[in-house]
């Protein structure tokens, strides 16, 4: 059984959405693939906030950073704020469906570069954090992390993970997809 109170159901849930959506954006219908490439979108941008290099000490504060709950980030390669900065003006502009960038080609093509840049680096950031939050969780919310349904839900998101690395680069290794330069089937 979940617990909204378990900042890890959330950041879990995050992991789970953004991975699944990705490979999801692949449908072959055009009303399948829109819903995954907003979804894909929104729970990007969540990521991008979790995962900016600085620790966006500018945001709101209802908004988590990777530091909130880990004690130690420096293995986990964080994106750069333009970076964040730019997946977040995108996705504000895409999930906009009734404004002029929808009909802006150039607008469609840059977000998609954007995406397609930052997405290997939230994948690496995931496989990073699943890998080191066993021990460098903060003692705050090692209980939550500890939690039964929690772990139980890990190797989902690794297998999700390991989908992303075959189905991107054709190899079945360990999750380094840090240093990745595209994602297929985010294109609209």
């Amino acid at each position: 059984m979940s617990d909204l109170n378990n900042r890890f159901e959330h950041i879990l849930y995050e992991f789970e959405m953004c991975l699944f959506a990705c490979r999801s954006c692949a449908a072959i219908d055009r009303n399948e693939h829109n819903l995954a490439a907003d979804s894909f979108a929104i729970h990007l941008r969540s990521l991008a906030v979790f995962f900016c290099e600085n620790d966006n000490r500018n945001r709101p504060r209802e908004n988590w950073h990777v530091s909130d709950v880990l004690d130690d980030i420096s293995s986990i390669d964080l994106l750069s704020s333009d970076l964040c900065k730019r997946i977040c003006k995108y996705t504000s502009k895409a999930t906009g469906h009734l404004g002029n960038d929808r009909l802006n080609n150039s607008f469609k093509k840059d977000c998609e570069q954007c995406y397609k840049q930052a997405f290997p680096q939230i994948a690496g950031a995931i496989g990073e954090f699943l890998s080191i939050a066993p021990g460098t969780v903060k003692p705050a919310f090692k209980a939550q992390w500890e939690a039964t349904y929690i772990q139980q839900r890990i190797p989902r998101i690794e297998s999700l993970l390991h989908d992303f690395v075959i189905i991107n680069y054709g190899i079945d290794t360990p999750l380094d997809v840090t240093t990745s330069t595209g994602v297929t089937g985010t294109s609209s």
